[in-house]
């Protein structure tokens, strides 16, 4: 991840990282050392952050809001540690904020998956990731339209977003990930993309901009309960979608 956002084709950024109760912390791996010296030596402020204790990634997220040190900067990009940017997300991401959004996402296929592309004129509405709820308020769809690459490359309105995206500081002023998740904090993106919606805040996504998720043997979410977390979060999310 920390190689892909040195390759970025937009350069004017700064670093965060929080290393959330790893056992081996980020400084201490040759890898990670070696890319964080060269992006401080190619002009970027590199800062890091430790958990002791995990609390989830809901939690992880505040904090790294909360204490973000970089108070000059107009924008917040967060970035799983699981994902890989390709060169020009930073750029695309900022198409859709200097397009009237306020919250830019991109797309992220599962790298090493086969090939496959969605067209976007099968899309309702030509909105993409869209929700949909009856006469109850009880959802009726939900789409994950985010999990693969698109044969048009354009900017669409979005209800919420997967991950990986670029925010206006505004947004913070207001608004933080929910609380009360599991740990593997799913649906945490669907919550705030939806206060985000009340707010007034508009979500875009840019079709083009890709950041691979990358599977490994550490990084992104591991849970011995992550199926049951997953569920337990669907349900919570649902129902304070109903009652909101």
């Amino acid at each position: 991840m920390l190689q892909s956002l040195r390759e970025q084709t937009f350069q004017n950024f700064d670093v965060l990282i929080l290393d959330d109760s790893s056992g081996t912390q980020p400084l201490n791996l040759p890898a990670v050392q070696h890319v964080v010296n060269r992006l401080k030596i190619e002009g970027h402020k590199v800062e890091f952050l430790r958990n002791d204790v995990s609390y989830g990634v809901c939690k992880a997220r505040n904090k790294l809001i909360n204490e973000d040190p970089f108070e000059g900067n107009d924008f917040v990009l967060r970035v799983d540690d699981d994902q890989v940017l390709n060169r020009d997300y930073i750029e695309k991401l900022l198409e859709v904020i200097n397009s009237g959004y306020d919250v830019a996402s991109g797309v992220t296929p599962l790298q090493g998956s086969a090939p496959f592309k969605r067209s976007t004129k099968n899309l309702k509405n030509q909105c993409i990731n869209g929700i949909e709820w009856d006469e109850y308020c009880d959802i009726t769809y939900y789409g994950d339209d985010c999990g693969t690459e698109w044969v048009e490359s354009v900017i669409l309105p979005a209800k919420h977003f997967r991950s990986s995206a670029l925010f206006r500081k505004e947004v913070f002023k207001e608004l933080r990930y929910e609380l009360g998740l599991t740990p593997v904090g799913f649906r945490e993106e669907s919550f705030l993309s939806v206060r985000m919606a009340i707010k007034g805040f508009k979500l875009g996504v840019h079709t083009g901009a890709v950041a691979w998720h990358a599977p490994a043997s550490s990084g992104g979410c591991r849970n011995n309960d992550y199926d049951k977390m997953v569920r337990l979060d669907d349900e919570r999310f649902r129902y304070w979608f109903k009652e909101r």
